[in-house]
């Protein structure tokens, strides 16, 4: 369970300090785990899908570390990832992020 540390709101649970974000040391592994786990989720599109999948979370997860905020937004608490609403509340979370790559980079992303 999170507990929330002194000084911080409640919506804060789960979040990091952007200055404690690690790099991720095999980017390959990392992909093929990520790959992994949206197909696993019963994903049953083709797999030019999926891949377009990955590049929106790639996206919205540098969008957030791009913005000049000290928490991140891109993240996922235990008590979310256990209940369907906090699911939901991720996914839109990671939406708005890609929401937002997608104005920032208007010349690669068409509407339709």
């Amino acid at each position: 369970m999170d507990y929330q540390k002194f000084g911080e709101t409640w919506d804060a649970l789960g979040r990091i300090d952007k200055k404690n974000l690690k790099r991720p040391k095999d980017i390959k592994g990392l992909l093929r785990r990520c790959h992994n786990k949206l197909h696993g989720r019963g994903f049953e599109g083709e797999d030019e899908d999926l891949t377009m999948d990955m590049v929106r979370i790639i996206l919205a997860k540098a969008m957030d570390e791009e913005k000049v905020t000290n928490l991140t937004e891109f993240y996922c608490s235990s008590e979310e990832y256990n209940d369907q609403n906090g699911r939901d509340r991720v996914a839109g979370r990671i939406q708005e992020l890609f929401k937002e790559a997608k104005t920032f980079n208007p010349q690669v992303f068409s509407e339709t």
